[in-house]
């Protein structure tokens, strides 16, 4: 593969150059190879809007004769089928250049991982590092200081864990914002220096002053 490119309606897009190769039966496909993303970007679906209005008048259809007979048994399943691949093992590498965007994310990612299977489902064994960022929060831009992901050949399911670190300076403050965890259970912890409580640093970041110092609707959305 040589300068392959790829694109899609939601604004993402890279180009990669490589080898691969598949070889057996139908049933029992070996696929092996190298692929290297040259650039691109990734983006982050922002919140989707609500699908019912919160306000106004709105009317329901009472259901027809037809869809009240069907038996909620009767309505098939959608069900995820298997690669039919036996053995995989493509490395694939991302020198740098890839960005991840969205929802006050700006971050370039490079990593090197291997993409195997297990049972006919991916897995993944590598990590890929964060090379420079930012995240826009509580009105603030947090610079990035570190950033990993780190996927483990031996997890029953795709969960990388997670090891982040944010900060950004006001006055002579320092704000930190920390994810551990993994993927599907992230762990955010906010601290600063000098040292503050979580509330006095969220209303610190939303108005300057520490909890004790805001009027009442102020207080309200530190809370929230």
């Amino acid at each position: 593969l040589r300068k392959v490119g790829a694109s899609c309606s939601a604004g993402s897009w890279g180009d990669a150059d490589g080898e691969c190769g598949v070889r057996g039966d139908a049933d029992s496909l070996e696929a092996t190879g190298a692929i290297t993303i040259g650039s691109g970007l990734l983006r982050v679906p922002e919140t989707p809007p609500t699908l019912l209005p919160t306000s106004g008048e709105l009317m329901l259809g009472a259901p027809t004769e037809t869809t009240a007979a069907v038996d909620a048994d009767t309505v098939p399943t959608a069900t995820r089928g298997r690669l039919p691949l036996a053995v995989a093992a493509v490395r694939l590498r991302i020198p740098g250049n890839l960005w991840l965007r969205g929802r006050g994310l700006n971050v370039e990612i490079a990593g090197d991982l291997v993409v195997g299977l297990r049972e006919g489902r991916p897995v993944v064994q590598g990590d890929l590092k964060a090379l420079q960022g930012s995240l826009k929060l509580l009105g603030n831009f947090f610079t990035l200081e570190r950033g990993l992901v780190v996927f483990m050949d031996d997890a029953e399911a795709l969960d990388p864990d997670l090891d982040i670190r944010l900060s950004t300076r006001t006055g002579d403050t320092r704000y930190y914002v920390d994810v551990t965890g993994n993927v599907q259970t992230p762990q955010l912890e906010l601290s600063s220096d000098p040292e503050m409580s979580d509330e006095d640093i969220v209303a610190s970041l939303l108005f300057g002053r520490s909890v004790n110092e805001l009027e009442e609707g102020q207080a309200g959305m530190v809370a929230d």
